[in-house]
């Protein structure tokens, strides 16, 4: 099921591609959330944010060991 509905375009939350969409989608939910004098932030959307930007640190690091000189 997750296969064809990735084939059809669907994206998952947890697909570390999705790494920068989630990171504007968790900004703005914050902003929107503090615009509306909403209190702190829910622990669930820290983590997810720092989530967010442990995939897209992993996606952007070098691979080590990959080019190793001779």
């Amino acid at each position: 099921m997750l296969t064809r509905l990735a084939r059809l375009g669907v994206r998952f939350w947890d697909d570390p591609a999705t790494a920068r969409s989630r990171l504007d989608e968790l900004t703005d939910l914050v902003a929107r959330h503090r615009s509306q004098g909403g209190g702190p932030i829910p622990p669930s959307v820290r983590k997810a944010y720092e989530e967010a930007w442990e995939d897209l640190g992993a996606a952007a690091a070098p691979r080590t060991g990959s080019l190793s000189p001779g």
